[in-house]
């Protein structure tokens, strides 16, 4: 009996360690299917920033263009999936991303070389940069371009918060206030007022004659 009763678990450890092996290999699988899926949606999330950022350029300098697509969308049966401010707030998050980095770095570079770029600053405004040499002046360019990079962090920060406030002070345009307002900026076009078009279709100008007549 505990002969038997050893062999029927033997078996039933074969076939446990068989199941088991064979899920392994379908979670391997899986996880490979995941990580697949994850680089295409990362690639997609890419390429729907870069067209939104296009799209964004175009609407500032031809707001007439984009205009006539948001019309063209029922017709060729675009549906809006409210991608645009996804898309911007993830432009902008990388933007800032990569100039907190750079910022980071550049500061870090000017605390470290602190003393030597004071010291030579003072000596070149002493006795102008004839007084350097290559790498001394090489350094002060290197720190001036550093300095640039923490600048342009501080900016970007200033720049993206000012344009949040701007959103939520002014909502976003419609395609006919872009086309009203592209109008309004052309050369020789004045902004079309409503009640001065009723005034001059119920009173046209009066001609040469009646003029005369008068």
């Amino acid at each position: 009996e505990f002969t038997v009763a050893i062999e029927e678990s033997g078996r039933l450890l074969e076939t446990s360690n068989a199941k088991i092996e064979k899920l392994q290999k379908n979670l391997e699988a899986r996880e490979e299917e995941t990580g697949n899926l994850k680089m295409a949606m990362h690639n997609a999330e890419q390429q729907v920033v870069q067209m939104q950022s296009a799209l964004d350029s175009v609407a500032k300098m031809y707001p007439s263009v984009i205009s006539h697509l948001a019309s063209l969308q029922d017709k060729f049966g675009f549906h809006e999936r409210g991608l645009s401010g996804a898309a911007r707030t993830r432009e902008t998050t990388e933007r800032l991303e990569e100039a907190r980095v750079a910022a980071e770095a550049a500061q870090c570079w000017l605390e470290v070389n602190e003393e030597a770029v004071t010291q030579y600053k003072a000596r070149q405004a002493a006795g102008g940069k004839e007084v350097l040499s290559s790498a001394e002046d090489g350094l002060l360019e290197s720190a001036t371009a550093h300095e640039k990079t923490v600048r342009f962090f501080s900016d970007l920060q200033k720049e993206l918060a000012g344009v949040e406030e701007g959103d939520e002070e002014n909502p976003e345009q419609g395609p006919a206030d872009l086309q009203n307002e592209e109008d309004s900026h052309r050369p020789g076009v004045e902004p079309e007022d409503d009640a001065s078009m009723v005034t001059e279709l119920q009173n046209p100008p009066m001609t040469n004659q009646e003029a005369e007549a008068l």
